[in-house]
């Protein structure tokens, strides 16, 4: 089962139970009436049924917010939860793509390693050597023009970054 889901299962769990505590609330409430009106006539000095109603007010009212107050409980870590989950699955998202691009540029499943190769172009233009595959190229998925096999002979592959003097 899956944590949101289970999230969801946990709260509506609450909100049952506390539902079936405002029930037996009015229950006993009811019991309490009929026991007092039974027993008891009401005469100056006695409880009144207004004040038997106000207490029974009173109770209900605090049921009513202890049920809402588990139902927000629930329901805050059932967002909580969720924003879990969905954080959880952004990182795995994006680990995931960055290992593909990783594996895929690579071509083995290593990570990507700086490689030095010799400029052929000529010996006035730009420097001896440079650096490719480097931290920077890391975010390009598949193949550029200027990025091919990797053949050395091929000097479409080793244009200078600097001018020619």
């Amino acid at each position: 089962m899956q944590p949101d889901e289970q999230t969801w299962r946990y709260a509506i769990e609450d909100e049952e139970a506390a539902s079936a505590a405002v029930v037996e609330a009015e229950r006993v409430l009811h019991r309490q009436l009929q026991h007092h009106l039974a027993i008891s006539p009401t005469v100056d000095g006695e409880v009144s049924e207004l004040d038997l109603r106000r207490t029974e007010y009173a109770v209900a009212v605090r049921a009513i917010d202890e049920a809402a107050a588990v139902y927000h409980r629930a329901q805050g870590e059932a967002m909580l939860q969720q924003a879990r989950a969905e954080q959880h699955h952004d990182a795995t998202t994006r680990s995931s793509v960055v290992r593909r691009s990783h594996s895929s540029s690579s071509g083995n499943g290593s990570s990507p390693r700086p490689t030095k190769r010799l400029n052929l172009g000529l010996p006035s233009c730009g420097p001896a050597i440079q650096s490719s595959g480097s931290e920077e190229d890391t975010g390009r998925s598949g193949e550029s023009e200027d990025s091919g096999s990797g053949n050395a002979s091929d000097p479409r592959h080793f244009r200078s970054t600097r001018p020619c003097l």
